[in-house]
């Protein structure tokens, strides 16, 4: 794969072995004015590909391309203790974890 040869086989997009699955808790008031900053949290994947030479096309089988894994073995959206906001009563005193994550978590 040569960036200097625009007809060659192309270097493949980064979705397609590094990915990351995102957490954002937005705190609103009942009439949806921001009231505090949001949380926010990530989790990343990552895998080896191997790349077809000729068409620079992903192979998505055989030897060489991995499972997905989770940059250090981190699988979880911690619990957030939500914060307090004077003159308000949130309806939850957290947001709870999400475990389990994978790739393709939504």
């Amino acid at each position: 794969i040569n960036p200097d040869e625009p007809d060659g086989p192309k270097w493949p997009t980064s979705t397609n072995y590094d990915k990351a699955v995102n957490e954002i808790v937005r705190y609103v008031d009942q009439n949806g004015h921001v009231v505090a900053k949001p949380h926010t949290d990530s989790v990343n994947f990552t895998r080896t590909v191997v790349v077809d030479n000729v068409t620079g096309e992903v192979i998505t089988s055989g030897a060489g391309t991995t499972a997905w894994t989770a940059t250090n073995g981190d699988t979880t959206f911690d619990a957030v203790v939500n914060p307090v906001v004077p003159g308000s009563v949130a309806d939850k005193a957290q947001t709870a974890a999400v475990t389990d994550l994978n790739a393709d978590s939504a």
